[in-house]
C-alpha cells in the first residue's frame, strides 16, 4: 500500500509539473529557444515514462500482483528503458555544449559550432529590425545603415535600432 502512495504521488507530481511546463512554454512557442526545446524533450519523456510504466507499476502495487499480463510487463519495461534513455541522452547533450561553452575553452571552432544553437533566435530578432550584426566570442555588434544626409533615413534607422534593442532585453 505504502510503495502504491509513493508511486501514485510520484506520478501526479511528475505529470503535473511537466504538463504545466510544456503549457506555459506552448504560451510562448514563437520565443523559445534551444535550451527550452531540450527541457521539452525531457518534460515529454518524463511524462511517457510515467503514463506508460510508472503508472502501471502503481495501480498493480495496491493489488500486490501483477495485473497487466505479459504484455504490460513488456511494455513497462521497454517505455521505462526507453524514455529513461531520451532523458540521458537529452542531459548529456546539454552538459556537453554547456562545457563546451562554459567551461572548456576550446577557441573559436568549437564554441562557433555550439554556440549558434545559442545565437540563432538572437540573429532573427536582429534581422527582423532590418540591422545588420557580427557576433564575437563574447561581443554582439549591430550595424545600421542610412545616408548621411537624410534625417529621414537616419531617423528610421534609429527608430529601428531602438526597437531591436528593447526587443533582445525583454
Amino acid at each position: 500500500m505504502a510503495i502504491g502512495t509513493y508511486l501514485t504521488s510520484i506520478c501526479l507530481l511528475s505529470l503535473f509539473g511537466n504538463v504545466i511546463y510544456l503549457a506555459s512554454k506552448f504560451k510562448q512557442r514563437k520565443q523559445l529557444k534551444i535550451p527550452d526545446y531540450l527541457l521539452a524533450n525531457i518534460a515529454i519523456a518524463d511524462i511517457g515514462a510515467v503514463t506508460t510504466s510508472y503508472m502501471l507499476a502503481a495501480i498493480s502495487s495496491f493489488s500486490t500482483k501483477w495485473r497487466f499480463g505479459s504484455i504490460g510487463c513488456t511494455l513497462t519495461g521497454f517505455s521505462g528503458w526507453f524514455f529513461n534513455c531520451v532523458s540521458m541522452i537529452t542531459l548529456a547533450v546539454v552538459a556537453i555544449v554547456r562545457r563546451l561553452l562554459v567551461v572548456n575553452n576550446h577557441g573559436v571552432g568549437a564554441r562557433a559550432a555550439f554556440s549558434s544553437m545559442y545565437t540563432f533566435p538572437l540573429g532573427s530578432i536582429i534581422e527582423h529590425h532590418g540591422l545588420s550584426y557580427h557576433l564575437y566570442a563574447d561581443d554582439t555588434q549591430l550595424y545600421i545603415s542610412f545616408q548621411p544626409n537624410s534625417v529621414y533615413d537616419r531617423d528610421i534607422a534609429m527608430t529601428n535600432l531602438k526597437n531591436c534593442v528593447s526587443e533582445l532585453k525583454d
